[in-house]
């Protein structure tokens, strides 16, 4: 079936033309939230031992403090 002459072809419905480009797309979005995922799973632990230190300092201060009073 012929189109009409006034009426443009719209070359992206088409699926050759989507399939060509495929190989040339960007990686989708999610691939920095991957990176930045996989660095807080580096950081976590350094993290939680630093808390760790500082709430053993607070102790020990706090009972320096109960015990001058």
């Amino acid at each position: 079936m012929a189109a009409h002459p006034g009426v443009r072809r719209r070359p992206w419905r088409h699926g050759s033309a989507r399939t060509s480009r495929a190989c040339c797309d960007r990686p989708p979005i999610p691939t920095p939230y991957l990176v930045l995922s996989c660095v807080a799973t580096l950081q976590a632990p350094i993290i939680i031992m630093s808390q760790r230190r500082q709430e053993t300092k607070n102790r020990l201060r706090g009972k320096a403090d109960i015990a001058s009073i």
